[in-house]
């Protein structure tokens, strides 16, 4: 404690430490079986630096059934979830074919795409079934576990 010399000489009284919130042991992860239709594919670009296009790839999926269903569900009807992928797509590791597929325009912001194809990705197609492994971060976003 910094002042607790300060304080001990000064006859205050000390408060005894605050535990450290960060030492609890984290609650497990609840993984649920996502199952629904895919409406689409987003990319993200996350990158800050000039020139650099960094993006997070999801799957944007309209939910069928959610087993077990999340506490959060805010209603009985299909909900619409993005499924983000574990990896980040690299806009200067593809070839000038594949960019032309994704954006022919050039990078930005926010790309949107009815099918995705990457090495390491699997390949993905509006209108297509899914069934998918997540962890929920909130109620719109969840990230891929299987």
């Amino acid at each position: 404690m910094r002042w607790g010399w300060l304080l001990a000489l000064l006859g205050c009284a000390t408060q005894a430490p605050v535990s450290d919130p960060g030492s609890a042991p984290a609650a497990p992860a609840i993984t649920h079986q996502l199952t629904g239709t895919l409406e689409g594919i987003a990319l993200h670009d996350i990158s800050k630096a000039a020139g650099v296009h960094r993006y997070n790839v999801e799957l944007v999926v309209r939910v069928q059934d959610c087993s077990p269903q999340p506490g959060f569900w805010r209603t009985e009807a299909p909900a619409v979830v993005n499924v983000r992928l574990p990896r980040r797509l690299e806009w200067g590791d593809l070839s000038e074919v594949e960019r032309q597929g994704l954006a022919p325009a050039g990078p930005a912001a926010e790309l949107r795409v009815e099918r995705f194809e990457g090495t390491g990705f699997g390949t993905w197609e509006a209108g297509q079934a899914v069934k998918v492994e997540v962890e929920f971060t909130s109620a719109a976003l969840a990230h891929w576990r299987g």
